[in-house]
């Protein structure tokens, strides 16, 4: 069973608090390398285990709890990673035409001032659409 979290705190309607072991904070206590909770068979990641952090850390934590699932039902941990795919390598271009950004539309300061409105509006839609394709070039910074 996978048990979705998509909200902002871990709640626990499924499981007693004397089942599995739980921190001070409210997260669950894994196996640093299996990430097997207290309770057997029962594995653990992301918020629930770690508390608040970033998404890449929830999903590597849940593919390593998936290679620990596969090796405790007998498996040999190894996972189906989907075919290979063929990444061009980056242009040699040695001209590199750099886009400024688009500033973001933001509420006045004397509206905001009496509002509990968003303050940041965002972009136009044909704006937001140049954003996206403004290249930031990782492999040449």
């Amino acid at each position: 069973m996978v048990i979705p979290a998509v909200s902002q705190f871990s709640d626990f309607p499924f499981i007693n608090k004397d089942e599995v072991s739980i921190t001070e904070w409210g997260t669950f206590i894994t196996d640093r390398d299996t990430l097997m909770t207290s309770m057997e068979g029962v594995f653990a990641g992301g918020d629930v285990a770690r508390g608040s952090d970033v998404a890449i850390r929830a999903i590597a934590d849940g593919k390593n709890a998936a290679v620990s699932i596969d090796l405790y039902l007998g498996g040999k941990g190894v996972l189906n990673k989907g075919r290979v795919i063929d990444i061009p390598s980056p242009n040699n271009e040695d001209e590199i035409v750099e886009h400024e950004r688009f500033p973001m539309e933001v509420m006045a300061p004397e509206i905001r001032k009496h509002c509990n409105k968003e303050v940041v509006k965002g972009y136009h839609k044909l704006n937001a659409i140049a954003e996206s394709m403004r290249c930031l070039r990782c492999d040449r910074r």
